[in-house]
């Protein structure tokens, strides 16, 4: 609503929810593809709507535990 102009405040976030920062942290995975995978989000949420962007967010987090699981080599 607000940003279709209806409400003049922009919505609070939730206490409960977490950064992306705090999300990728949560998963073990090299610091240089953490690094890579939150500049790729964080470029990607600007065009995409929040939920989009928590799909893409959700679909990397498994492939970086793949990642790291199997190819722990892979920085």
């Amino acid at each position: 609503m607000f940003e279709s102009r209806i409400i003049d405040t922009p919505p609070r976030r939730r206490p409960w929810a977490r950064t992306l920062e705090q999300r990728f942290a949560q998963v073990p995975m090299a610091d240089q593809v953490r690094q890579v995978l939150l500049r790729y989000v964080g470029t990607r949420a600007a065009v995409l709507r929040p939920r989009s962007v928590e799909s893409l967010v959700n679909d990397l987090l498994p492939f970086a535990e793949y990642l790291t699981d199997r190819h722990p080599n892979v920085t």
